[in-house]
């Protein structure tokens, strides 16, 4: 009787897209798991913006933002590597590039990344640590 332990086998990752090393979306699978491959940590938002295309300006709502760029809903006839600029508070204009569309929603990646300390970033960490403290409030009144 053998006491030698089976090999773990390792994941064997395929290339999606025609050139190997160059995959196709932000994300990889490894062993059947989703892993992120974003640089700067996302904060869910709910906050209004207007973007402009071309000298045609649409208002929007932002979902998320990232030192990297935001996700944008209300989005419409815009695809992918357009440039626009997006004004998120009065006077606060960045320019960049649509990186992808789907069914009015779009992810805007900024021309220059915004330094973690930006104003923007404080704002939506504070209001990411608001919801999660009243998350724990919520659940300390339930323990009770």
């Amino acid at each position: 009787m053998s006491t030698k332990k089976p090999r773990a086998q390792t994941a064997k990752l395929e290339p999606k897209s025609a050139e190997p090393c160059k995959p196709t979306t932000r994300e990889a699978e490894v062993a059947g798991k989703i892993v992120e491959r974003r640089r700067s940590k996302r904060y869910a938002v709910a906050w209004s913006g207007k973007i402009n295309c071309g000298g045609t300006e649409t208002a929007v709502k932002i979902e998320d933002i990232s030192c990297g760029g935001v996700t944008l809903n209300g989005i419409r006839d815009l695809q992918p590597l357009q440039r626009l600029v997006i004004e998120i508070a009065p006077g606060t204009t960045l320019p960049g590039q649509l990186r992808w569309s789907k069914a009015r929603r779009g992810g805007l990646a900024f021309d220059h990344p915004l330094d973690a300390t930006h104003p923007l970033i404080r704002a939506a960490e504070s209001e990411h640590r608001a919801a999660v403290d009243a998350l724990w409030c919520v659940d300390r009144a339930d323990l009770r």
